[in-house]
């Protein structure tokens, strides 16, 4: 993530001229030397109870929160989001995918709204669609035309509400699941790959442990 306005805050512009900068190949107003690097982490209800304060100390800027799991709102968090927010951390969301159809990802997509309604986010809402939303004999599976759908129904109804839309994968999984470059074309992208030193695609956020 990235201060690209020199605020000394993330916000959605900064989040939206950095996307800006990854889909424009002839941008020149924003250069790499111009992003301020931020540390993020992401927890869940695995996480158990967490010292919010000592978060903040250890030099974490923001935070990525479970939020919800298909139709179900994720145990911890609002005590998660209430704690972060307390320690002065900005937040943003994910919602991990269950959904068979892109009516699922609409109505997973309502779910999450009404869930998130409540809260002010810095950071995006992100679909969390990965290997274990297409367990169970999914049928989105074998369906590389409605599989993408599915993440485009969900992100566009969240960007619709006016949130920050992102979408979360791997190096792999959009090799075999997704046509990764129609989402990202729209969307930001928030990728894992914990085996480089920087990333190997252009992506907003990156995990990299």
């Amino acid at each position: 993530a990235a201060d690209l306005n020199n605020d000394s805050s993330i916000d959605y512009t900064d989040l939206n001229l950095l996307r800006d900068f990854m889909l424009d190949c002839n941008a020149e107003k924003i250069t790499p030397e111009r992003i301020t690097k931020y540390n993020g982490i992401d927890v869940s209800r695995w996480q158990g109870d967490i010292n919010w304060e000592q978060v903040k100390a250890a030099g974490i800027d923001f935070v990525m929160i479970k939020a919800g799991d298909g139709t179900q709102t994720e145990s911890s968090f609002i005590k998660n989001i209430t704690g972060a927010k307390n320690a002065g951390i900005q937040c943003g969301i994910y919602w991990f995918a269950n959904a068979r159809s892109v009516e699922d990802a609409h109505t997973e997509a309502k779910v999450c709204l009404d869930v998130i309604s409540k809260y002010q986010l810095e950071y995006p809402v992100v679909y969390d669609f990965e290997y274990g939303t297409l367990n169970n004999n999914n049928p989105l599976a074998s369906d590389r035309v409605r599989c993408p759908e599915a993440v485009n129904a969900f992100l566009g109804d969240i960007e619709a509400a006016g949130w920050y839309a992102m979408v979360y994968t791997n190096k792999d999984f959009p090799q075999r699941y997704l046509n990764l470059n129609e989402i990202t074309s729209r969307y930001a992208l928030w990728y894992a790959n914990y085996s480089i030193s920087h990333p190997d695609v252009q992506c907003s956020m990156w995990q990299y442990s």
